[in-house]
């Protein structure tokens, strides 16, 4: 397998500090034929000097630098200026094993499938945590798309994709500051036909400290809200089923939970508010068999959504009064 190129891209935005040990992370790679494209994105520290630093070490770097526009259109740069047959994503700030992309590959091409993913460890403050998003296997691409929706797999790192998987249309979301790249993945999982899941930990997770505003958090919230929205239409237009697919159902049940226990706090619009109440409608009471579903699996949540459609109930405090009575009689 060593005449495939593979491509990873890496969106850069104010790295320093960071960037260095993704970059060590990826020239160090035990699978040689790779080309690392770097996009850096209007970065206002010392980013730029780190690639082009990198980049003069090795030749398998390509630095491009455009002005600020998220990193969904620098995904989508790196896309469209990568010659390789397939495409992994490492985000700037993380780092991947040296063997990873040989991982990768080598489990994509010997499963025939279109798409692989392995488990990932996870930064804390105490060192870093293993979270296991799979045990192995071949799934349809139709199938992982159920497992990202139902186990809330959106993140598009960590994971190889044959090339010919961007080459119809896509929608980057450009306008999108968060929830992206979860939008990307569910287009490339509905173009895959096989996905192969490998148990093995091959991505470093790191939280990136950053300093936004309220403004700039809540502006962040509601686009990482509206993501799940674009999803579910997406989904919908291509034969997904509000009566069947229960995957659909908890996924955009979930998000009205968040964005009820957000409302209030950051007291959103009517619009977000009236938002929630129409999907709670469409989901928990025209859809009486998902209704049944999933009063039985996320009970508190149910009831969260139905108080909330029935009375508006705004005070959380209330809430959780109302749920031990409610809890308690059906004890009896």
């Amino acid at each position: 397998m060593e005449d495939k190129l593979v491509s990873i891209i890496i969106p850069c935005y104010n790295l320093s500090g960071y960037l260095e040990a993704c970059l060590d992370s990826c020239i160090l790679q035990t699978y040689k034929n790779i080309e690392i494209i770097t996009v850096n994105d209007g970065s206002n520290d010392n980013t730029q000097e780190i690639i082009e630093y990198y980049a003069r070490l090795d030749s398998r770097i390509i630095a491009i630098h455009q002005k600020n526009q998220g990193a969904a259109k620098a995904r989508e740069t790196g896309v469209e200026n990568s010659k390789g047959d397939y495409i992994v994503f490492v985000d700037g700030d993380d780092y991947i094993s040296l063997d990873a992309i040989e991982v990768l590959l080598r489990e994509l091409i010997e499963s025939n499938a279109d798409i692989a993913f392995a488990n990932y460890y996870e930064e804390l403050h105490s060192g870093f945590e293993l979270i296991t998003i799979t045990d192995g296997g071949i799934i349809t691409g139709r199938e992982f798309i159920k497992r990202v929706l139902k186990d809330r797999i959106f993140t598009i790192w960590g994971k190889i994709y044959k090339k010919e998987l961007f080459l119809s249309s896509l929608d980057y979301y450009t306008d999108l500051m968060r929830g992206e790249d979860a939008v990307l993945l569910v287009q490339l999982a509905y173009n895959a036909k096989f996905v192969k899941e490998i148990n093995k930990s091959l991505y470093y997770y790191r939280l990136k400290e950053t300093s936004a505003t309220k403004s700039q958090y809540v502006k962040n919230l509601l686009c990482a809200f509206r993501a799940r929205f674009v999803i579910e239409e997406y989904l919908l237009e291509r034969g997904f089923n509000k009566e069947q697919d229960y995957e659909l159902g908890i996924f955009i049940c979930f998000i009205l939970v968040a964005m009820l226990l957000n409302t209030h706090k950051y007291d959103f619009d009517n619009f977000w508010k009236q938002l929630i109440k129409e999907k709670t409608r469409i989901y928990l009471f025209e859809n009486k068999e998902f209704e049944i579903y999933y009063r039985q699996n996320f009970n508190k949540n149910y009831w969260r959504l139905k108080l909330n459609y029935l009375f508006s109930l705004k005070n959380d405090r209330m809430f959780e009064r109302i749920y031990k009575i409610i809890k308690n009689a059906n004890r009896n």
